[in-house]
């Protein structure tokens, strides 16, 4: 993994002295092959960051700052890499889990289980040739925690549990060590036969921005912070979409098109409460409430 690491300090160096103007013109074997290197060193997770920027570059106008921004991300992340013995074992655990390394079981020996009636906000799912990845995004009733379920399935089996979006269960979770601990381990559960009719939420977009803050300050690298806003409005401005608060704040969303109507047309100009996921950049909405009926944006 050290040699991966330092390996790609090397090619970031390079891109950086030839000028981000140049990235664009490279065909798909280069990036292609830094890719596959990161990978033969057991550094996947990098290698994903190496196609982000890819697809920045191919899909944004405007990529020059996420790109920038995640050549930094993974400048920091393979020097930490190198030099691992300097971090504290939370510190540890947060690098090698970026980079790739699969944090199993045995980490989560020690701590302590979390219990409550947990509110399922998202189901998200892809797959691949070798195997399925599902995302299950979930906030506790009374703990107000919000964590997540990762799971994988190998090859043509399925997932054991299946889990909706809008629902609820009871159940007792882990949670992965972390700085700033946001994956979950399932240890026992069992159904909730009721439906999700609100969820705990930033009053507006400072609050959000200011715990956000404080998340990065203790854990500099969340490729994914969730969060819940409460009575903001959705309105399309220039083929963009924004959340609005009631301070009239607005943030930029990560829409595609069957996303940006199926948002819009739910909402129709009402407020409403959402769930979404914070990039650094944009929010990824995922699902809302509207007069009290749970709507999955997942699927659009």
């Amino acid at each position: 993994m050290k040699a991966g690491a330092a390996d790609l300090i090397n090619w970031l160096n390079d891109q950086i002295k030839n000028g981000l103007a140049s990235l664009p013109t490279y065909n798909f074997e280069f990036w292609e092959t830094i890719s596959k290197r990161l990978v033969d060193s057991k550094l996947s997770g990098l290698s994903n960051r190496i196609w982000l920027i890819f697809n920045f570059i191919e899909q944004q106008d405007d990529w020059e700052d996420p790109v920038l921004n995640e050549i930094s991300e993974l400048y920091l992340l393979a020097n930490a890499i190198i030099s691992l013995e300097k971090f504290s074992k939370e510190e540890q655990l947060d690098f090698l889990n970026i980079a790739g390394f699969n944090i199993t079981k045995k980490h989560l020996e020690h701590t302590n289980l979390i219990s409550d009636d947990w509110k399922i906000l998202s189901v998200q799912q892809s797959s691949d040739a070798k195997m399925k990845t599902r995302k299950t995004w979930i906030q506790g009733t009374q703990t107000k925690f919000m964590g997540l379920l990762l799971e994988y399935a190998w090859g043509k089996q399925d997932f054991m549990i299946t889990w909706n979006a809008g629902r609820q269960f009871r159940g007792d979770l882990k949670i992965y060590p972390s700085l700033y601990p946001l994956r979950l381990m399932l240890v026992n559960y069992v159904h909730l036969e009721t439906d999700i009719k609100t969820f705990a939420a930033y009053p507006n977009l400072e609050s959000f921005l200011k715990s956000y803050s404080n998340a990065i300050a203790i854990k500099p690298i969340i490729n994914e912070f969730p969060l819940c806003l409460k009575d903001v409005r959705i309105q399309a401005k220039d083929e963009q979409v924004y959340v609005i608060d009631e301070d009239n704040k607005s943030m930029e969303c990560i829409c595609e098109d069957p996303l940006k109507w199926g948002l819009l047309a739910v909402s129709a100009g009402h407020p409403l409460r959402l769930f979404a996921t914070w990039d650094g950049f944009r929010l990824n909405p995922h699902s809302v409430i509207i007069q009290n009926r749970f709507i999955s944006l997942d699927y659009f």
